[in-house]
């Protein structure tokens, strides 16, 4: 087969630890990206090398492997790394939470520590946050930026790499590496979609229990298309080289009433499955008389009454995207030129564009809006209504509206009426970003090298919500007197407001197309952050001085630089927005707002000891030291101290310390203070009619007797219970230590054979984040902790929910150094290939992680919990075992073929632990614990001849479904009942086409 051998090395490369001793089957390929010499830089480290040796476990995922999975998405490749992470409402992805307020981009989350500890380079540099939208708690670069058509391969550092790096790299290091000498031209074009069977009958039999429409049992959609053009020139006799791209991507959305397992929001009572749905759609309480409606026809009668309209709730799941609609553009270069041996210039330009949409709910006046005023001799309220509100009851509030002395007063209410009559609300994402980078290296004398190199990263995003509704509008339609015309609001008619229309949500059919044109409204939002970059080191070899250990051939390598940084963030909304006047967002949009810079020294060595001697074919030791001044958080020091000893040829031992820091981001530092509803606290256990805590224990969260006796707190609505949140400029750095040790077997006897095994330990302090919601809640409900009870705030009427900060409502939960965490584990990867003559040769590939330690503390008062093994609200979900295997034959046909398993281990309930803090409730007859899951895709790549290459395949080709978690209180309100984790969609199909002249 055509570069039958060049093939099988890059299979054989891909998501093997670069640790490993593959410097026969990596190195040609990976040298001809190095600019000094026949030597390359490992992700990790600042020295070149020869090989691909390190002291840190590097997975690496060749430019092959998107062709075998159908994507050029790089956030589709990284997420099946076992070592990546998705977690709903901390990474974004192609299958987001609707209702998270940011949005429209894709992050990484190594060892599940979050996008803010994963650091992502291009090419070694720094590529910057990806939006810096106020609501998003946990900020890291959007991979939507990679053009994945240009990338040559992807090296993952797992653990800590702040020596080399600088602050964020916690976690790990995702490294993507360009194609920058490309010569010709490429095209490629490449069309999928989604395809499943929907044969879940019990969840259908829910579904269909309410009165819902249930999905057809086969369908198809979420058709995706990418077009790529790479061109490329070599200069001056192979002196430079210009590649130059271009890109286009389209996704077309799915919704969730295509699957049957998201067609309404579950919850689980016993041992079945419900549709919980939304209380927000046909809710009336009356504050004087405490007594709670649903309007059917003219009249109230007792919620939920089944025959209203809206329905007593509200199943927004056929309205909302299961993955979001997106269209992108993308174009850049990759430049160099070497002037001379002393002297070669390179530049990078990345552009992108990137349109996404999603599509929520029809918005509603909410019961966390607060408390709305219907004045008693409303002409829009029927008798039976003005009865039923009290009307006549001593108890109303008295009318001071001198325009209609005397009249009856008004009724207090908490509504929740769902606004079907305008329909779906729609977010749009516009992002946009620009990368330069532009640098100089080259030899200053022998075996010493310098590069010197200055990057400006900007990105901008623009948010528009569309079909929303305006709070204080709605509570001035429902001030309604009647007037020689007819009914027309107070403000009409004392001329504060002469737009204002009734909106009569006292009868069927009585909302006007005026009434929903005055309280409907849209929004925008905007924000920029840029990062400008200069970075200069020097790196050499001290073996041209004569300093080299007796023992070794190889000198003393050394590297010593400075780095300038800074970071800047603004984001902003339209008035209506931040000033909180919309139902459907959760309360104000402040302003952030604010800079910083850091200036650092940073300097690495690595030292062979021995070399070629017995029992010590190699033993080098590396240590790494980075000092950083940073403007707000002050000064940092990280360090790094790493072996390699090979007693043999065949194996190979290594062990590494490092310990890195996080410096406060933007949003960390300046995110603006507001109130939100969040599915983190589900339920208030104070509330209703028999509160199921204790007097005792509801007064710690501020509960009054009167209250408590009367029943009269209503219930956190759709699950969602209020909590504030926000930046704090006094946070400090956070700091980790990662300790990593591993052993690579290669046997000279068992020929391209390569298994290695890394254990890897990281102890975070000092944590920058928030004690979850729940958390808080019951450190006061059940263990009186006065810390955490002071952080909560009831409304005069004792409610939990809210929108306001001055309205009540709601629990602090700030961003302060008050966590530390320990996660621990096994990761395992292996290749072989078996050469088979003229059948060509088949190629095995495996990377499994093992977490057997997930510890998180969340204050120094508060006991550990460890989420190893478990799945839940807090946890999310965090299997034990996770792997991807792949076996691909290289026939002699000119066709390869690849089938990849992965697999998820099941998982236990984190309520149902013995873990007092998250457990203890063991055990939940149907959520007790999650199923294993295996998926399986198929592929093949078929080079017709030297031009055209084509390619199919299948990703879940059994069109496996996700496991079912209930949306309300485990899986997120707004998501499909199922983690981001499994697959969504079901089988995916692709075929693409290359072309290459």
């Amino acid at each position: 087969m055509k570069n039958w051998f060049k093939k099988n090395d890059r299979l054989l490369a891909g998501t093997i630890l670069a640790g490993a001793s593959v410097v026969g089957l990596v190195a040609p390929a990976a040298a001809q990206d190095a600019g000094v010499g026949d030597e390359i830089v490992v992700t990790g480290s600042r020295i070149p090398q020869a090989n691909l040796q390190s002291v840190s476990p590097i997975q690496v995922v060749n430019d092959e492997e998107f062709k075998l999975q159908g994507t050029f998405e790089a956030s589709n490749i990284i997420n099946t790394l076992p070592q990546n992470f998705q977690t709903p409402g901390v990474d974004f992805s192609n299958t987001p939470n609707p209702l998270s307020t940011p949005g429209g981009l894709t992050t990484a989350n190594l060892r599940g520590l979050g996008p803010q500890r994963t650091l992502v380079l291009v090419d070694g540099v720094r590529l910057g946050v990806g939006d810096v939208h106020s609501g998003n708690p946990n900020p890291g670069p959007n991979l939507d930026q990679i053009p994945g058509a240009l990338v040559r391969r992807v090296e993952v550092v797992t653990g800590g790499a702040s020596a080399a790096y600088g602050s964020d790299a916690v976690a790990g290091v995702i490294n993507f590496i360009m194609m920058d000498n490309f010569e010709g031209l490429k095209v490629d074009a490449q069309y999928g979609f989604a395809q499943h069977k929907n044969d879940n009958e019990y969840i259908q039999g829910i579904v269909r229990g309410n009165g819902l429409p249930v999905p057809e049992e086969d369908v198809s959609g979420g058709e995706n298309g990418d077009f790529n053009i790479v061109v490329g020139s070599n200069l001056a006799d192979g002196r430079g080289n210009v590649t130059g791209y271009m890109g286009y991507h389209r996704q077309s959305p799915v919704t969730q009433a295509e699957r049957d397992f998201s067609g309404c929001l579950l919850a689980s009572i016993g041992t079945d499955f419900i549709c919980a749905n939304s209380s927000n759609s046909n809710s009336f309480t009356s504050l004087d008389t405490g007594n709670r409606f649903s309007q059917v026809g003219t009249q109230f009668l007792p919620w939920p009454n089944a025959t209203s309209n809206p329905p007593p709730t509200f199943n927004s799941s056929p309205f909302q995207f299961l993955s979001r609609d997106d269209t992108r553009y993308s174009a850049g270069y990759f430049a160099h030129y070497d002037v001379n041996d002393h002297f070669s210039f390179y530049s990078q330009l990345n552009l992108m564009h990137d349109r996404s949409t999603l599509n929520v709910g029809p918005s509603a006046l909410f019961q966390q809006n607060g408390v709305v005023s219907v004045n008693c001799d409303n002409p829009l309220l029927s008798a039976q209504q003005q009865t039923v509100l009290g009307c006549t009851d001593t108890s109303i509030i008295p009318d001071t509206d001198p325009l209609r002395p005397g009249n009856q007063g008004n009724a207090s209410l908490i509504i929740g009426r769902r606004s079907i009559e305008g329909g779906p609300r729609e977010f749009s994402f516009d992002h946009t970003s620009y990368r330069l980078v532009a640098g100089g290296r080259g030899e200053i004398v022998d075996g010493w090298n310098y590069d010197i190199y200055a990057q400006y990263y900007y990105t901008q995003v623009e948010q528009g919500y569309i079909g929303d509704l305006n709070k204080n509008n709605m509570f001035k339609a429902l001030q309604v007197v009647q007037t020689a015309a007819g009914p027309q609001c107070k403000s009409q008619v004392d001329g504060t407001d002469t737009l204002c229309r009734p909106w009569n949500i006292f009868r069927d059919g009585g909302v006007t197309p005026e009434a929903l044109a005055y309280i409907g409204t849209d929004a925008q939002a905007w924000g920029r952050g840029q990062q400008q970059v200069v970075s200069a080191n020097i790196n050499g070899d001290l073996g041209t001085f004569g300093i080299r250990s007796p023992a070794a051939e190889d000198g003393v390598a050394l590297a010593v630089g400075t780095e300038y940084r800074r970071e800047e963030g603004y984001f902003h909304a339209d008035p209506i927005w931040a000033s909180g006047a919309l139902t459907g967002t959760g309360g104000a949009l402040g302003v952030t707002d604010g800079s910083y810079d850091v200036i650092e020294l940073f300097g690495e060595t690595r030292i062979p000891i021995a070399q070629d001697k017995p029992f010590f074919q190699n033993l080098v030791v590396e240590a790494g030291y980075r000092f950083s001044d940073y403007s707000l958080a002050g000064e940092t020091e990280t360090y790094k101290l790493g072996l390699q000893w090979s007693p043999s040829e065949d194996l190979q031992f290594r062990g590494s310390f490092q310990h890195a820091v996080r410096a406060p981001n933007i949003i960390d530092l300046f995110a603006p203070l507001g109130v939100t509803n969040s599915a983190v606290l589900t339920t208030d256990p104070c509330a209703g009619p028999v509160p199921t805590a204790t007097f005792e224990q509801c007064a710690r969260t501020g509960v009054t007797l009167a209250q408590y006796n009367s029943g009269s707190i209503i219930p956190c609505p759709a699950g969602q219970c209020g909590v504030e949140q926000g930046g704090n400029p006094n946070v400090l750095p956070e700091a980790a230590d990662t300790k990593s040790l591993g052993i690579t077997f290669t046997p000279t006897f068992i020929s391209g054979l390569v298994i290695s095994v890394d254990w890897w330990d990281i102890d975070l302090e000092d944590v920058i984040g928030v004690v979850p919601a729940n958390v808080a809640f019951n450190n006061c409900l059940l263990n009186n902790n006065p810390v955490f009870c002071n952080r909560i705030t009831r409304t005069p009427q004792g409610f939990l929910f809210g929108d306001t900060i001055a309205g009540g409502g709601y629990i602090f939960t700030p961003g302060d150094n008050i966590a530390s965490g320990h996660t621990a584990g096994v990761d395992v990867q292996a290749s072989y290939t078996l050469r088979m003559g003229e059948m060509g040769s088949l190629s095995t590939l495996f990377n499994g992680s093992y977490i057997d330690k997930a510890a998180v503390k969340s204050d120094a008062d508060t006991p550990e919990y460890d989420c190893a093994g478990l799945y839940g609200i807090v946890c999310a979900i965090t299997p034990n075992w996770r792997h991807t295997m792949r076996v691909s034959w290289d026939s002699p046909w000119n066709v390869m073929a690849s089938l990849q398993w992965r697999y998820i281990d099941g998982m236990l309930l984190d309520a149902d632990s013995d873990q007092p803090v998250i457990g203890g409730a063991c055990c939940d007859p149907i959520d007790h614990r999650m199923k294993s899951v295996s998926y399986f895709d198929l592929s093949g790549i078929w080079d017709i001849n030297e031009t055209v290459s084509l390619r199919a395949g299948a990703n879940n080709v059994l069109d496996r479904s996700p496991q079912v978690s209930p949306g309300l209180g485990i899986s997120g309100v707004g998501g499909p009942n199922a983690f981001p984790t499994y697959d969504l969609l079901g089988r995916t199909v692709f075929v693409g086409l290359t072309a290459s002249f």
